[in-house]
């Protein structure tokens, strides 16, 4: 079981998030919470708060298959200076979000760098929540405006016997 490599898919899953239309460049993915700097044209997806119970899937005791079900934030993090059209286009950016999640193809095979069995998911964004926070202003003149959001994604890891 690998919590640093489902943590790892999910970033790097999110370098397929589309931004055609959208304000943003380019889209910056994170296994873990980066240093607070300027973002620029740049959309974080970041990993944060992850969730997970383990289930025997087969037999008690000795070696057994395990299902793990997850469940993981991805924060959405942008910027702009537009309060107005800086919203609309994180909505949709939201959605694009959702969509890089929801199409990843197959069951993936996870490898641990730091030497855990390999596994692989199941259920990948079969279910997702979305939570909207409100934007803040960044700074006194509030010129620059910080949208964010939270989607909860629900992912099963599948760990078979050693």
């Amino acid at each position: 079981m690998s919590l640093n490599a489902v943590k790892k898919y999910f970033a790097t899953q999110a370098t397929s998030v589309s931004l055609a239309g959208l304000i943003w460049k380019s889209v910056q993915g994170f296994a873990q919470r980066p240093k607070r700097g300027k973002s620029g044209f740049n959309v974080f997806v970041i990993v944060g708060r992850v969730r997970r119970r383990e289930t025997r899937a087969t037999m008690p005791r000795g070696s057994a298959e395990k299902e793990i079900p997850y469940e993981v934030d991805i924060m959405l993090y942008a910027e702009h200076s537009d309060e107005q059209a800086g919203g609309d286009h994180f909505d949709a950016l939201i959605e694009n979000t959702c969509q890089a999640y929801r199409s990843a193809t197959g069951n993936p095979t996870l490898t641990d760098s730091f030497g855990a069995p390999n596994s692989y998911l199941t259920n990948f964004g079969e279910d997702i929540d979305v939570e909207l926070l409100d934007p803040m202003f960044l700074d006194g003149e509030e010129s620059r405006v910080a949208f964010q959001a939270v989607l909860t994604v629900m992912v099963s890891e599948i760990l078979s016997p050693a």
